[in-house]
């Protein structure tokens, strides 16, 4: 199953068969929508470091190679950094809807 992809807010409405202005809180909805977009871009990014992660990895075991293996714990070891430094789940913040 395939997501969709919406570049803008109007893009996404237009998807739906939705008139911005037939909505109550149009931009308080594409307060949300950019803030969902900036939110899934900095998860594939993570998911993308992460998978070359492991990649790395099951070809250092499979080739026995110490190198490779350096190298799958320093893209590890950034991760970490970054997620200290920028905790994932800061990035999730309540939102208010009134």
């Amino acid at each position: 199953m395939t997501r969709p992809k919406f570049g803008t807010f109007d893009e996404f409405l237009k998807e739906l068969d939705v008139e911005r202005s037939t909505l109550n809180s149009a931009d308080r909805a594409e307060s949300v929508f950019l803030e969902v977009q900036q939110i899934c871009g900095r998860l594939l990014a993570y998911d993308e470091m992460l998978r070359g992660c492991s990649s790395l990895l099951m070809l250092a075991v499979k080739l026995n190679s110490t190198e490779l293996l350096i190298q799958s714990v320093e893209i590890l070891e950034k991760f970490k950094a970054e997620q200290s430094a920028r905790d994932i789940s800061r990035v999730f913040r309540p939102l208010e809807l009134n």
